[in-house]
């Protein structure tokens, strides 16, 4: 059980490492990119599963800031529209590092219920691998006594 308890500590902290570097940048993004451009959608891109079915997609857009063009891949789909390749889309971006950039349909809506979830099921799987430690610590302390 020891050997349980340090994987899921170890696994749990991973977990929350992960979760905390995606809010923060996120919110990084978020207060940096004050600038706004339109874009232009090269190409739509899909995942598909084995037997070919479409699981998800997202877009490839170029935008142009100060005569430089970038390109960026969003993060997924925007729900209220679909994009063909030509269409416009519009970018934030940061003045001073306009390669940082995202679609603005992919702005975050602050603190949502699944960020709270996550956060707190990495929380309580972490402290659960640290109780499984403190209860069987004891007993294998004990052997090499």
């Amino acid at each position: 059980m020891l050997f349980g308890g340090a994987v899921m500590l170890v696994s749990g902290l991973l977990m929350l490492f992960i979760f905390v570097a995606e809010i923060f940048g996120k919110y990084r993004l978020t207060k940096r990119a004050t600038a706004m451009t339109s874009g232009t959608v090269l190409r739509r891109v899909e995942d598909k599963d084995s037997d070919g079915t479409v699981i998800d997609h997202h877009y490839v857009v170029r935008y142009e800031v100060d005569g430089v063009s970038y390109e960026l891949n969003t993060l997924g789909i925007d729900y209220d529209r679909e994009y063909h390749p030509g269409d416009p889309m519009d970018i934030d971006y940061d003045p001073d590092d306009p390669k940082a950039a995202r679609a603005t349909f992919n702005r975050p809506s602050g603190n949502t219920a699944w960020n709270i979830f996550f956060g707190s099921l990495c929380g309580a799987w972490t402290i659960g691998g640290v109780w499984i430690i403190a209860a069987n610590i004891g007993p294998w302390l004990a052997k090499w006594e």
